[in-house]
């Protein structure tokens, strides 16, 4: 989509890094890295690589150059942090619903997009667009996209009884209420090119800049 200005992986590491200094390491986040940023000042951020990919992109359209930086690696997915220029210094940005920033992309409305594969080839995910309020990252759409699973008392053994289906995925879109704002099953054979498009136009009707 013409919109999204994608952030290829493999295009970064044709790109020369800025490097971190580890300073630490705790048993739940791997190391502790600190970095000096071109205004002297020492960020820090956790990351399990010894060397986590930095570079500078403008993540909150301002026309300034922010600090990105690549923290875990997987082979579906690439988790980041952002910190933006507020003008004095680099703030770290805040996610108030706690969500990672995976796979991410810019859309030049003003939009921030993140989309983790769960697997299934993608077609297990979940996505959220953000869009920034100061240094925080709102999101205003969640999609997720799971295993169809129901669930069912027993009452002769007491138990819920959870069945997940292998052969469909259920997936649901949400704005800033608690209902979805749209929902759609689909079958195996309908894991096609159309359905992919469909869920993206859900999840970007009614954006504006």
């Amino acid at each position: 989509m013409k919109r999204i200005l994608l952030i290829m992986t493999a295009l970064l590491l044709l790109l020369p890094a800025a490097r971190a200094d580890i300073v630490g390491v705790t048993q739940e986040e791997g190391y502790i890295h600190r970095y000096e940023a071109p205004n002297g000042q020492s960020l820090y951020f956790a990351s399990p690589l010894e060397e986590p990919w930095i570079e500078f992109q403008d993540v909150n359209f301002d026309g300034v150059e922010d600090i990105v930086i690549l923290t875990i690696l997987g082979a579906s997915n690439a988790f980041y942090e952002f910190f933006v220029w507020n003008g004095g210094e680099y703030v770290r940005a805040n996610r108030p619903d706690g969500s990672a920033i995976i796979n991410y992309a810019l859309d030049e409305r003003g939009y921030v997009y993140s989309r983790g594969s769960n697997g299934m080839a993608g077609a297990l995910f979940e996505a959220r667009i953000f869009r920034w309020q100061g240094s925080d990252l709102i999101p205003v759409r969640t999609m997720v996209s799971q295993e169809e699973t129901t669930t069912r008392w027993e009452e002769d053994e007491q138990v819920f009884i959870t069945t997940t289906r292998l052969d469909r995925i259920t997936v649901r879109l949400w704005g800033d209420q608690e209902e979805p704002l749209w929902e759609a099953t689909f079958a195996p054979e309908q894991k096609s090119y159309t359905m992919f498009e469909e869920m993206e136009t859900r999840l970007w009707e009614g954006l504006g800049g």
